[in-house]
């Protein structure tokens, strides 16, 4: 179930990279909110957690923030995560915490994994 979780996690938050993208694409070139809001994570039909997410664009940086809280009776889980893009499209940081049950990091550059 664990990595499971995981999976579901990490592709939420792949999705709110990718959305912060296309708004930089779509948008006029104003700074600030471009979108915020909510998702039910299910597993087979269930409810078991929650993400928020925030997109906000600056002059110099496009930010998406997400915290992702899970409870499936069995697990529980909290983890947020935060990428910021120039609005050319370049990589400036991506940043992806554990918080609960265990401090953990994950480094997207080597694909690892560590314990906070």
């Amino acid at each position: 179930m664990r990595a499971a979780v995981a999976k579901v996690i990490l592709f939420s938050a792949v999705v709110a990279a990718a959305a912060s993208l296309w708004a930089s694409d779509q948008k006029d070139k104003k700074s600030g909110v471009w979108d915020s809001g909510s998702f039910g994570i299910f597993v087979n039909g269930r409810r078991v957690g929650t993400e928020t997410f925030n997109i906000e664009q600056r002059p110099d940086l496009n930010i998406a923030t997400s915290e992702i809280k899970v409870d499936d009776g069995k697990t529980r889980a909290t983890q947020t995560a935060e990428m910021q893009v120039t609005p050319s499209g370049e990589l400036r940081s991506y940043v992806w915490h554990a918080i609960f049950p265990q401090k953990q990091a994950w480094n997207p550059r080597t694909s690892s994994w560590w314990n906070t």
